[in-house]
């Protein structure tokens, strides 16, 4: 498999391992082009993907065949390549976690605006399961 890292450098991340079986591995850590630059603060890994959280956005990558980890809802749900999960850019994500079948976002809820942006989702009452 694969894993991802920080780097000394500001604004680097490193990856190491096989990402995919079609390509070869990874011996030792090389930056991930696509998340230079950014200000990262949470990774997290599965055995697919990964996802991100840096700057005032969350990236993220899940090769298909995906069943809506990457948290972009019914438009897309993966992608090869990384990409900004849209549907999280009204909200500041804390921290990311990611699993088999699934991500977890841990997002700000201090102040009226974090609050209000976060009325846009569902809520799921498990209170009777």
């Amino acid at each position: 498999q694969f894993n991802l890292g920080l780097c000394e450098v500001p604004n680097m991340v490193n990856m190491w391992g096989i990402y995919t079986p079609a390509k070869e591995a990874n011996m030792y850590p090389k930056p991930v082009g696509d998340l230079s630059g950014w200000n990262t603060r949470s990774i997290a890994c599965n055995t697919k993907g990964w996802v991100v959280a840096a700057d005032d956005a969350v990236i993220g990558c899940m090769p298909s065949p995906c069943t809506g980890e990457l948290g972009n809802g019914d438009k897309k749900k993966s992608s090869a390549s990384p990409m900004v999960i849209d549907t999280l850019a009204d909200v500041y994500v804390l921290r990311v976690g990611a699993g088999i079948a699934h991500s977890l976002y841990i997002v700000r809820n201090s102040s009226d605006a974090d609050k209000a942006a976060l009325e846009k989702f569902k809520l799921l009452d498990q209170s009777n399961m």
